[in-house]
């Protein structure tokens, strides 16, 4: 779960090893959508990549992710992760 400083506060969580502090930075907040068997990162993430150069931006950092939830079908698994793409303007 990520959240932010002040809400980690106001709820009175406790840090333990488990937390991870990031500094604040402009992010794109998206859906990554894929096949969970054979997840492919370029293929995963090329509509993403494909939005930051449409609206002039690159990648600032690592991306962070968290699994949503995996939809089985008839023919494979959907994956679906909540991605947060750290970004600057070029």
């Amino acid at each position: 779960m990520m959240m932010d400083d002040n809400d980690f506060e106001q709820f009175d969580l406790t840090a333990s090893e488990r937390t991870y502090f990031m500094q604040s930075r402009h992010c794109v907040h998206t859906i990554l959508i894929g096949n969970a068997q054979k997840i492919e990162t370029a293929a995963w993430l090329r509509p993403t990549f494909d939005y930051l150069t449409d609206h002039n931006l690159t990648m600032d950092g690592d991306i962070v992710t968290s699994l949503l939830f995996v939809l089985n079908d008839e023919q494979d698994s959907v994956r679906f992760d909540e991605a947060w793409v750290p970004v600057k303007h070029i």
